[in-house]
């Protein structure tokens, strides 16, 4: 996705002054931004190590799963993780 994403900022980027240059990549960092805030619970999921939700993440077939943006709290605590895998 990385190499992708990149090759396809690159390949558009405007031939002109360093100013419109500059718009288009602050434009793109701005989507970027959007997007890393729209998977803010992915994004702490992964730094934390976690591996409960590993099956709805990381198979194939699974829909796009979202989690709400206030339950990533829950995660640190053992008494929820153990409640929420025995379900």
């Amino acid at each position: 996705m990385y190499y992708v994403t990149l090759f396809n900022i690159e390949s558009k980027r405007p031939r002109s002054s360093n100013k419109s240059i500059v718009k288009y990549l602050n434009n793109h960092i701005d989507k970027l931004q959007i997007y890393f805030n729209e998977n803010l619970e992915f994004y702490q999921y992964y730094r934390r190590g976690a591996t409960f939700l590993d099956e709805q993440y990381f198979l194939r077939g699974r829909a796009n799963m979202r989690l709400y943006p206030d339950t990533f709290h829950f995660y640190q605590t053992n008494s929820f993780l153990q409640v929420r895998t025995v379900q």
